[in-house]
């Protein structure tokens, strides 16, 4: 755990399944924090300054992520048939840490961001908390909502796209991918309760 004047430092040799459940929460969470850096820096005019950090949590994901599969190829899931499913899970979410981190290098060098570019960021920023509730506290309802917050009205015009600057539609193609990749690991959340 890291705050501004503080961290805690932990050990994560032994391959066991509370460590397993304690470094996956931590994905969830640097995950959390990544989008959320990205989002306050939107939030007050692309702040660079903010953003520097992206690498660091995104290179903290990696670990995380890496020892969980470590623990999943070594012993596998509690529920040995869902292996391969949570194994995907945990990949999957390593990429949507890796799309963050991109979308902060191309804020980083945006001189402006669109409020729909704005808008859109914050969807995908509730979709993965969504997600992220979903993953430990299952519902249909849940599923309904993260599917509802996908369609909603986050739809550009020819116009508005051709508009953008290059960086905006880098940043609007991570989007699109971060997208994808939270529908995939619903899908995947989904099939876990079966």
């Amino acid at each position: 755990d890291q705050k501004e004047t503080w961290c805690v430092v932990k050990e994560l040799g032994e391959t066991t399944y509370k460590e397993f459940d304690n470094a996956l929460r931590r994905v969830f969470l640097l995950l959390l924090s990544l989008a959320e850096e990205i989002l306050e820096s939107l939030n007050k005019g692309v702040k660079k300054d903010i953003l520097k950090s992206a690498h660091l949590i995104d290179t903290n994901i990696d670990r995380f992520t890496d020892y969980c599969l470590r623990v999943l190829n070594k012993k596998g899931y509690k529920d040995y048939r869902k292996t391969p499913t949570i194994h995907s899970i945990i990949f999957l979410l390593e990429i949507v840490g890796d799309e963050f981190r991109k979308i902060a290098v191309h804020l980083m060098e945006a001189k402006t961001i669109s409020a729909q570019t704005e808008e859109l960021f914050k969807i995908r920023y509730n979709q993965l908390r969504g997600f992220y509730e979903l993953f430990y506290n299952f519902s249909n309802k849940k599923c309904l909502e993260i599917y509802e917050m996908d369609n909603g009205p986050h739809h550009y015009t020819e116009e508005v796209f051709e508009g953008l600057t290059n960086d905006e539609k880098e940043i609007l193609h991570h989007l699109k991918k971060i997208r994808v990749f939270l529908n995939n690991i619903t899908h995947l959340r989904i099939d876990l309760e079966y």
